[in-house]
């Protein structure tokens, strides 16, 4: 039987966020990696920004475990982080930030995210579940003042939604591959 081709965690989170995007007809842009390298890589289009690739919307990966067992080129279970963020306005109260990008941006995207991992044939869902299992928060102090800002080291103001140890388990028979 001849081996079977390495499965890139990186590569199916990039694949599902294209797919998020395009079901939602907008512009998503995705990174992975420790997240000092993704506030650099911000700060850098900061710096040099390209209006045909806008950094937000964001879904970023950042802080995973794979599970690879036995089998290297193979991994079953993965916990995953993940920040899904928009730019907001500093003066914006809590009401309007849930109103603009809560609503409006944030909660959509990460609605159609998740429908597009149980969609991609990527992962195992299990039938029994209503979701994927993980911890949700809304991030409505990443906006708030430039002080913390500076403390956490981002880049912009925005509103964030965090996913905390997202538990995907890893299609080993994908038919999409």
């Amino acid at each position: 039987m001849p081996a079977q081709t390495p499965v890139y965690l990186v590569d199916l989170f990039t694949a599902v966020v294209v797919n998020t995007a395009t079901e939602m007809g907008i512009s998503i842009h995705s990174e992975y990696g420790p997240i000092d390298e993704i506030r650099a890589s911000l700060k850098e289009m900061s710096e040099y920004p390209d209006a045909a690739n806008p950094k937000y919307p964001l879904i970023a990966m950042y802080d995973w475990d794979e599970d690879r067992g036995k089998n290297r080129d193979l991994f079953s279970d993965t916990k995953v982080n993940i920040i899904i963020a928009t730019l907001t306005d500093q003066t914006w109260k809590s009401g309007k930030r849930y109103t603009e990008s809560y609503k409006a941006v944030l909660v959509p995207i990460y609605m159609e995210f998740l429908r597009q991992i149980e969609l991609s044939g990527y992962f195992k869902c299990d039938q029994d579940q209503t979701t994927i299992p993980h911890g949700y928060k809304d991030e409505l102090d990443y906006g708030r003042t430039q002080e913390f800002i500076k403390s956490v080291g981002a880049v912009d103001f925005i509103d964030a939604i965090s996913i905390k140890n997202m538990v995907l388990k890893v299609n080993p028979i994908n038919p999409n591959r």
